[in-house]
């Protein structure tokens, strides 16, 4: 199983390799044409490594080709994303949250980044050591007129003659080099490193560097970059030979300097000899003209080329159609609804929000709420007040809602409902957008954890959960708050100055939601590594916890520790703060006052 970390290289990894093995089967349908063509294919084959597909994925999500209840086919998208991310894809933005879980931290993560960085500075330093016996012949030259378009210069170094540099090349050449070949020979070698010049052989050489010291571990990007020398050679002998060169003159050229000189050390510095010397030899003195591409080859090479690039776009285009397809609700409605404006009565406290669909709902079907717009979003959208962006006065006015409903109605339904009937009658009109927030992890602490796992047992584990809460009367614990009867998975108590939290068979996520909107002023993730259910009880003092947010780190409170001391010392765990991205829901219009019901 590839950590969760790891599985976008993978998928990257992935595609390169499907993209290099189709780069092959173009290249032996291309075997008898010329080799310029096979040298683009590698190359292309090559670059891939430093273009991630998923780019052109979510540009192809953000396209809106048609309504997303018009979506034409979810299983194709998901085939192909499949087919495309085979690895562990990415979690899924929580809806309570509007974060993506936080992975468990694996310790296989930073042996691989060492290793990893280990391997580039090696490749690199290597580089960086053959360029520096470049750089010393280029310092020990001089320069010779030529005639050429670009800067010749003879060096005393034993290097065959070679072009170095990218923007502004320069032909190296070394010393006592026109005394070994006659003058059709020397013209012949001349054409070869031009050739590369024109071509920009050595840009290519340098970003094949770049892939070979970035992706070190894959062995295909090493065999990709012997096949774009071979074939940049091989491409350059050919275009010698149609400039009128003598073949038998030409190779003996080669032959010559690659007795006398040694091979340029760097692939970025094109030289004359290297790749397959029998096989170039023989090719040139049998003067074989490759074939040009015809209208079948040039087609199958343009639509492949279409095909790399518009693939990942349409499955990012069918995947985002889905995404939308999704996340359109369906026009649910309640069966009665009436909203009107609520005037408080001094000293006689509002009735409670009732009839929410869930585990503890004890009047189903019905909706009672007196509640101010605030919170009405809030209960609309199901999510805490820190994912609301900007609260201001337009949420102020209380507003009387009753409904009815289905007994059967899901949560998610019930929202939807809501939505819609804030729609309707007070015009809301919100948007999604995403901003930077700060936000706790949740760890576990130096000494190891202290929660345990729930017992069978327990009360608290039971199935009961269509039992009313108030239904059985409470026990009460040694700390004075009452444990809740069956099928309550977490409860709650305040006393002056103190918090008190129990959770029942519940996983370390639950307990972040559960315990992190009562004691933070952002969101809480999970990311100790731990699975499966616990049982747990928390308390602390609300004033140290306030002092401790206010603060960072207050004395000690005599009324007891603070959240983050409580959780280290209760439960073993810590909270360590960071900032990330939330989703926000922005309100862009409501009116104060409903219309007529």
């Amino acid at each position: 199983m590839i950590p969760e970390a790891l599985s976008p290289l993978a998928n990257h990894l992935w595609q390169s390799t499907l993209f290099a093995g189709v780069a092959g089967l173009l290249v032996l349908a291309l075997r008898n044409n010329p080799a310029r063509v096979r040298h683009a294919v590698w190359v292309a084959a090559s670059l891939k490594f430093l273009i991630p597909f998923s780019l052109l994925i979510a540009i192809g999500g953000r396209i809106e080709w048609r309504t997303a209840s018009a979506s034409p086919a979810p299983l194709l998208s998901t085939a192909l994303d499949q087919a495309a991310q085979p690895f562990a894809p990415a979690p899924e933005t929580s809806f309570l949250t509007g974060l993506p879980p936080v992975p468990p931290a694996s310790p296989l993560l930073p042996i691989v980044s060492v290793l990893w960085a280990c391997g580039v500075l090696g490749i690199a330093g290597s580089w960086w050591i053959r360029r520096r016996t470049i750089a010393a012949a280029l310092r020990a030259g001089s320069r010779v007129d030529l005639g050429l378009p670009i800067e010749a210069l003879c060096s005393p170094a034993f290097i065959e003659p070679g072009v170095f540099g990218v923007f502004r090349p320069v032909l190296l050449l070394p010393e006592g080099i026109f005394r070994h070949l006659t003058q059709e020979q020397w013209k012949a070698v001349v054409a070869h490193e031009l050739c590369h010049v024109r071509r920009r052989d050595n840009l290519v050489g340098l970003l094949q560097m770049l892939v070979e010291t970035v992706f070190w571990f894959h062995p295909l990007t090493w065999w990709l970059g012997k096949r774009i020398f071979q074939e940049r050679e091989l491409a350059c002998d050919e275009e010698v030979l149609s400039l009128g060169n003598p073949p038998r003159a030409y190779a003996q050229g080669i032959l010559k300097i690659c007795e006398l000189y040694l091979e340029s050390p760097l692939p970025c510095v094109a030289g004359v000899s290297g790749s397959n010397l029998r096989k170039r030899i023989e090719a040139i003195l049998n003067g074989r003209i490759a074939k040009s591409l015809n209208a079948g080859k040039k087609g199958l090479l343009a639509a492949a080329g279409l095909f790399a690039v518009a693939a990942p776009v349409v499955i990012g285009l069918l995947h985002g159609v889905t995404l939308r397809a999704q996340t359109v609700p369906p026009a649910l409605r309640f069966e009665v609804a009436s909203v009107k404006p609520a005037v408080p009565t001094p000293g006689v406290r509002r009735p409670r929000t009732t009839g929410i669909p869930g585990p503890n709902n004890t009047d189903p079907g019905r909706f009672r709420a007196q509640e101010d717009l605030l919170n009405l979003i809030l209960i609309a959208y199901e999510i805490p007040l820190y994912r609301l962006a900007d609260p201001d006065g337009r949420f102020s006015p209380l507003m009387e809602i009753e409904t009815k409903m289905p007994v059967d109605t899901t949560r998610e339904q019930f929202n939807v409902m809501l939505q819609n009937l804030l729609a309707d009658r007070l015009g809301l009109k919100v948007h999604w957008t995403t901003k930077d927030v700060e936000m706790y992890n949740l760890l576990v602490a130096k000494g190891g954890p202290k929660i345990k796992p729930a017992a069978p047992d327990s009360p608290q584990t039971g199935d009961d959960a269509s039992q009313p809460a108030n239904a059985v009367p409470p026990k009460i614990g040694a700390d004075g708050f009452p444990i809740p009867p069956p099928g309550n998975r977490s409860w709650m108590g305040v006393a002056p100055g103190k918090m008190v939290i129990r959770g029942h068979n519940e996983t370390l996520t639950e307990m972040a939601r559960t315990i992190g909107p009562r004691t933070l002023d952002g969101p809480m993730m999970d990311a100790t590594g731990l699975t499966g259910k616990y049982d747990y009880t928390i308390s602390w003092s609300t004033t140290a916890q306030s002092a401790a947010l206010r603060l960072g780190n207050p004395a000690a409170d005599p009324d007891g520790p603070s959240a983050f001391e409580a959780l280290e010392q209760q439960l073993g765990l810590k909270i360590e703060k960071r900032k990330g991205p939330v989703q926000m829901l922005v309100v862009d219009h409501i009116e104060k006052k409903p219309t007529e019901n």
